[in-house]
């Protein structure tokens, strides 16, 4: 259960070419953790692909872990509230947190600062911009994100609200010495249908308190 509360901490921080504007669409990321010294059973466990569904301003990002377990979360950038929903092996819980509460689990990666640079690269056939995040340790790690694809707030509910563009490439650091890298790899224009972005039945409501205890983490 330890490792599957690992991942969801990854989710609380944040759980996003072709020569276009898109305002609706699908990108695939892969999934990577540097610098975390885990086993090969904990690596076994965690995701390798994520997937980013995307409309104006609406989101769904879905992972798949071993054990049988899926990870979707569903943001509505406009009201500025996340649901959170997890299947483990028929077992589904939902939890939905507010603006307030990702600020307040924002607070615990830490201090860090971002500056955006004049440097471009392509990631999956889009522009990108690189910023430089410097952590208060004075760590540092690149991000990079496009203009070329609109969503609305993109970076509400995770630790880069003040980069203003999609995300492309990025790493989510925690407190506990882990790291999740991710990198857009495919970017599809396919319209995504808009029960993605509804939380579907089935599902037992939990706080987040309460899910957390469920996977063995603390808060």
């Amino acid at each position: 259960m330890k490792r599957i509360f690992l991942l969801i901490s990854f989710i609380f921080s944040i759980n996003s070419l072709i020569a276009q504007t898109l305002d609706a669409g699908k990108v695939i990321y892969d999934i990577s953790f540097p610098e975390s010294n885990f086993d090969e059973q904990t690596l076994s466990m965690m995701p390798k692909e994520a997937t980013m569904y995307f409309n104006n301003d609406k989101t769904r990002m879905e992972m798949q872990m071993g054990m049988g377990m899926n990870m979707i979360t569903i943001g509505d950038n406009k009201s500025k509230t996340a649901t959170v929903l997890m299947d483990m092996m028929g077992n589904k819980t939902a939890m939905t947190m507010t603006e307030q509460d990702i600020i307040k689990e924002s607070k615990k990666a830490g201090e860090y600062e971002i500056k955006n640079t004049d440097e471009t690269k392509i990631i999956a056939g889009y522009l990108c911009r690189k910023a430089v995040v410097t952590l208060k340790d004075k760590n540092s790690f690149n991000v990079w994100f496009t203009d070329q694809i609109k969503v609305k707030n993109a970076n509400w509910n995770n630790q880069f609200k003040n980069i203003n563009g999609f995300l492309m490439e990025f790493r989510m650091d925690q407190n506990n010495g882990l790291s999740m890298q991710m990198t857009a790899k495919k970017v599809s224009d396919e319209k995504p249908a808009d029960d993605l972005f509804v939380v579907p039945e089935g599902y037992k409501k939990m706080t987040k308190d309460e899910m957390m205890k469920m996977y063995g983490g603390k808060n």
